[in-house]
């Protein structure tokens, strides 16, 4: 799909309707391997599963790596690419391991974290200025969190497993932010899906099942959704501006939870949807903030 001609902050309204339909589509196939991975995890061990996922996803990818060669490859930066692989490794192990643990709905709703995680480790790891603004927006996504978890609630493990996972999805984003200035997104991309998908085959060894030909079939659909839906995401930015494409993401939250609906039987409760629409208020505040200041730096 050719780069529209036109420069940024002045995109025509047909290619911005572009960027928000190639977004909400995006959310479609995230919500596609969702579901896959919910019902290849009723039998399957997480640790199993997730190797599953990038392993198929890795097969995906294969002809594109072979096209990229040893020059898309080529980088002085390996330990930091180690570095966010493991934070990845630690991210998809958590939430993974959370599918089977909580309503889908939840999933949705905590995912929304990471961008907050994010904001918060740049202030206190990186040095960064939080304004009074963004601050605010932090505290609020984080009530969030505390309106669907309700304190004082029997507490289910997958909901911590999901906020750990945001943590460290959110340092690997810290870290792929200090790669952007000397790297380019396929050698990041290529990258991570090298390293990660080994260093997962070592615990999938030690909880391995024989996938039956649906669970496998089941897998490859996953790597291809998941695949796709960094694709579309990238591709939306092409026309759109981040003000445009992001409100779009509360689809995301919407599609999973009719799936968990109606393939799963699952009702999340009100306070699911209060606390998802407050981290995501939150979360899409501070990425366009933090936008706009990029622009003027």
């Amino acid at each position: 799909m050719p780069e529209p001609a036109c420069a940024a902050g002045s995109r025509p309204a047909s290619a911005t309707l572009i960027g928000m339909a190639l977004w909400v589509a995006a959310t479609i196939c995230e919500t596609a391997m969702v579901g896959c991975v919910r019902v290849v995890s009723q039998d399957l061990h997480p640790l199993q599963v997730v190797f599953l996922r990038m392993f198929c996803g890795l097969v995906v990818l294969a002809p594109w790596l072979l096209r990229l060669g040893a020059a898309g490859l080529r980088t002085t930066v390996f330990r930091l690419h180690a570095l966010r692989s493991g934070l990845q490794v630690m991210a998809m192990t958590m939430w993974f391991a959370s599918v089977p643990l909580v309503i889908l709905a939840d999933i949705a709703a905590l995912s929304f974290l990471a961008p907050l995680f994010a904001t918060a480790g740049a202030m206190l790891l990186l040095g960064e200025r939080v304004g009074w603004r963004r601050g605010l927006a932090l505290l609020i996504g984080f009530s969030g969190v505390l309106v669907i978890v309700r304190p004082g609630s029997s507490f289910n493990i997958g909901w911590g497993l999901l906020i750990l996972a945001a943590v460290f999805w959110a340092s690997a984003l810290l870290v792929i932010k200090r790669m952007a200035s000397s790297e380019t997104s396929p050698c990041m991309t290529a990258w991570a899906t090298i390293l990660i998908t080994p260093v997962l085959l070592i615990p999938a060894v030690f909880v391995w099942r024989d996938p039956s030909w649906t669970q496998w079939a089941l897998m490859l659909a996953a790597g291809l959704a998941g695949t796709a839906t960094h694709l579309l995401m990238g591709q939306s930015f092409r026309y759109a501006e981040a003000s445009a494409v992001m409100p779009m993401d509360f689809a995301r939250m919407l599609w999973i939870t009719l799936l968990g609906y109606m393939l799963f039987d699952e009702t999340p409760t009100w306070h699911v949807w209060v606390g998802g629409a407050l981290i995501f208020t939150a979360a899409t505040y501070v990425t366009l903030r933090e936008a706009r200041l990029a622009r003027r730096r």
